[in-house]
């Protein structure tokens, strides 16, 4: 089995155990994989978009790069949560850096930005690497656990330092 089936399977596992609340709306994840070797491939493209009735949404974003005998390297990252700004013709949210924000955490091997994060102004600052942040190493946080803090950060009316579990300095 390819790299590429095991991450599917395993997000579809873990996606199958979130309890999404009734104010929002999960959008089925979207995979795409580069043209050519579809039974091994070298890398594949995640989105997963989940929207709340308040017109907020969240957007997961991973893009990953396969070598073979070697592990899967998640190349570009973004986890958003935010309110929406704008709709085009087509209903798709625009996607744009600078909208408002309550939190991101993104990082991009390909422009060699490591992990960093956003919290309540959107790009370029205030940007927070990880000698900023305490109790949460961003290379490692992943997108259910984003999704979750998220959820929790809404029902609780919390702030995300808090549902994520970290702090600023």
């Amino acid at each position: 089995m390819s790299h590429f089936q095991d991450y599917k399977t395993a997000f579809e596992k873990q996606r199958a155990k979130i309890q999404i609340p009734a104010d929002c709306t999960a959008k089925p994840p979207q995979y795409r994989l580069p043209p050519g070797d579809l039974v091994d491939p070298r890398g594949w493209d995640f989105s997963w978009w989940l929207t709340f009735k308040d017109r907020y949404y969240v957007v997961c974003h991973e893009i990953w790069s396969y070598r073979p005998g070697k592990e899967p390297t998640r190349d570009y990252l973004s986890f958003h949560y935010g309110p929406i700004t704008h709709v085009d013709a087509n209903g798709k949210i625009d996607r744009n850096p600078n909208n408002p924000l309550v939190l991101r955490i993104c990082k991009s091997t390909k422009s060699c930005e490591p992990p960093h994060l956003h919290f309540l102004k959107p790009h370029p600052a205030p940007h927070y690497d990880q000698g900023r942040v305490e109790g949460l190493v961003l290379e490692d946080t992943n997108m259910l656990q984003f999704v979750k803090a998220v959820f929790r950060a809404r029902a609780e009316k919390i702030g995300m330092p808090e549902a994520m579990g970290f702090t600023l300095r």
